[in-house]
């Protein structure tokens, strides 16, 4: 192969040892669709023309020898590569017509918009698309969350991993100082919890208003997600702006068993918010006898 001479367009594709593999058989069998491929390279129509060449959609046609399907499979293969770099660098995002009409099988727009649909929703196979395509997995959209956050929000386990995987940030917060981690705890998706925890989240991380991912988990009473976050290193003690602590945040809403496995932590029973306020007073003010007889014990 060393008289073999390479389209400018493409050598570099097929240099350092690799240039068995380019596609001689098409260049040199069928001129005018090689010459035509290398016209549209880097344009997302070239995805429609591969398709059309791919695959017989009216019937009749006479198809191509195995060695110049061989490739046409091989430079679409190439090209999608080059069109998910693009979109990674912000040239072509959301413009892969291929990936567009694969989503609209699914009935999701090929948009930000779309993406977040299909986290919100847990569609599986759009969200693979939308990572395929090559674009930018750190968006936000128009209440300033990630996408990460919306599959906290959703409880979508393999959409978060697929996006950490792809860079996104554990440590992220939207514009009230929530991270994806507080919304794990504060909706209770365990196993979302303990892939943030795992990815090296803050169980400590505050939020503008001073919540931690522990006072969101104890406040709604998911006593799973406490005994993690405590595991995780998360401060038992810790105080909000308005001084609450995980504990009158459990107590005041009545979670008993809660309250046990933060004072079995080491708990404050005795601590005060900013109107002076005891977890064992909250509770009575609750007349909730369960929590007063857990904070007596």
């Amino acid at each position: 192969m060393s008289d073999l001479i390479m389209h400018a367009k493409i050598a570099k594709y097929f240099e350092g040892g690799r240039e068995q593999f380019y596609p001689t058989a098409l260049e040199s069998k069928f001129s005018r669709i090689f010459n035509k491929i290398l016209n549209l390279w880097g344009n997302p129509e070239l995805d429609n023309y591969l398709e059309d060449l791919m695959v017989d959609k009216r019937g009749g046609r006479k198809g191509f020898p195995m060695d110049v399907m061989n490739d046409i499979l091989l430079l679409s293969r190439l090209h999608q590569q080059v069109l998910a770099k693009m979109g990674a660098q912000g040239k072509g995002t959301f413009s892969n017509t291929m990936i567009k009409r694969e989503l609209e099988n699914e009935k999701i727009e090929y948009s930000p918009a779309g993406f977040f649909r299909a986290i919100e929703a847990g569609n599986e196979r759009a969200v693979r698309l939308f990572m395929s395509s090559g674009v930018d997995t750190k968006m936000k959209n128009g209440s300033g969350w990630t996408l990460l956050t919306a599959a906290a929000v959703a409880g979508n386990l393999k959409a978060a991993q697929d996006l950490i995987n792809a860079g996104a940030d554990v440590s992220d917060r939207d514009p009230q100082g929530y991270t994806p981690l507080h919304w794990a705890a504060f909706k209770g998706y365990p196993r979302v919890t303990e892939l943030f925890l795992g990815k090296g989240a803050d169980a400590n991380a505050r939020s503008k208003l001073g919540l931690t991912p522990l006072a969101q988990a104890a406040v709604c009473g998911h006593e799973e997600i406490v005994k993690m976050l405590l595991d995780g290193g998360a401060d038992v003690n810790a105080v909000d702006d308005e001084g609450w602590t995980a504990l009158h945040k459990a107590a005041a809403d009545g979670h008993a068993a809660v309250v046990k496995l933060l004072l079995a932590a080491g708990a404050d029973r005795e601590a005060i918010n900013a109107r002076k306020q005891t977890p064992a007073m909250l509770a009575k003010q609750r007349k909730n006898a369960a929590v007063v007889a857990a904070l007596s014990g």
